[in-house]
């Protein structure tokens, strides 16, 4: 398993959708700016939910008919 975090390239994503990002997670860190127990719990769901995605991608690739 790999410990480094995976980081999404830059030109996979367009400009309207750079900007739409970064306008929400900054409406998240608004409205929990004032508990870091609450950021603290969305960042560790959100590296879960990426290294469920990660083990179950590397689990299909694995499957003998996904491997051709």
């Amino acid at each position: 398993m790999a410990k480094e975090l995976a980081v999404i390239q830059t030109n996979v994503l367009s400009v309207e959708e750079k900007t739409e990002l970064q306008s929400t997670i900054d409406h998240i860190i608004e409205q929990h700016k004032g508990n870091r127990q609450d950021i603290n719990r969305l960042v560790f769901e959100s590296v879960e939910a990426l290294t469920e995605a990660e083990n179950a991608q590397a689990e299909l690739a694995n499957k003998n008919f996904f491997r051709r």
